[in-house]
């Protein structure tokens, strides 16, 4: 049976905590006998009633598959977040690139999220709660235009440090045409103004 119709799912309702509660006791190996049971006790709907060993086999290969997947993802989720907190506290005390170093840890935890996408999933919470949808579109917007304001801001240094460097390759040819010449003084100030725009 597909997700959308397995007979547990209706009978729980959809319900996240409780589906979630349900797959914790198939991860536990609990005997058939008590997941059916469980599943009565706290059904939600009567009409898909009763639950019988194939519809734990399908809820099994289905559902549970994509529940351990997820919460094997979130599991890595966490590790990565630890790993962004290192980086941030051994940013902090190496003077390295902190926004490089963050995008580059949410790039890695929007696509592990990706990868696990189960389109299935999503049109089962959007009929529960539309709203949450539009958090999510946010935050991979939000994120695209950090990055994209973090390419813009590293292609002006480059550029500002190549007019910089072209400037000084000026200045030195002139310091040695002329030691004496006035005009070093403005290009020095015209550098120095340059160098505080970085």
């Amino acid at each position: 049976m597909a997700a959308s119709t397995s007979k547990i799912l209706r009978a729980l309702g959809h319900n996240t905590k409780m589906l979630d509660a349900f797959c914790e006791l198939v991860a536990a190996e609990k005997p058939n006998r008590e997941l059916i049971n469980w599943v009565v006790e706290h059904a939600k709907n009567d009409a898909a009633l009763p639950i019988n060993d194939a519809n734990l086999t399908a809820f099994r290969q289905g559902y549970f598959s994509r529940w351990q997947k997820r919460r094997d993802t979130l599991d890595r989720i966490r590790e990565q977040t630890a790993a962004a907190q290192r980086l941030v506290r051994e940013s902090k005390e190496g003077g390295q690139s902190l926004p490089q170093a963050v995008a580059l840890q949410a790039t890695a935890v929007v696509a592990e999220a990706l990868e696990s996408f189960e389109p299935e999933q999503l049109k089962a919470l959007l009929a529960t709660d539309p709203k949450k949808f539009f958090p999510l579109v946010e935050s991979i917007k939000s994120l695209s235009h950090a990055d994209l304001g973090y390419q813009e801001y590293k292609t002006r240094v480059q550029f500002t440090k190549m007019k910089v460097k072209d400037k000084l390759k000026e200045l030195e040819k002139a310091i040695k045409a002329n030691p004496y010449d006035d005009k070093h003084s403005q290009a020095i100030q015209v550098l120095l103004k340059e160098i505080d725009a970085l």
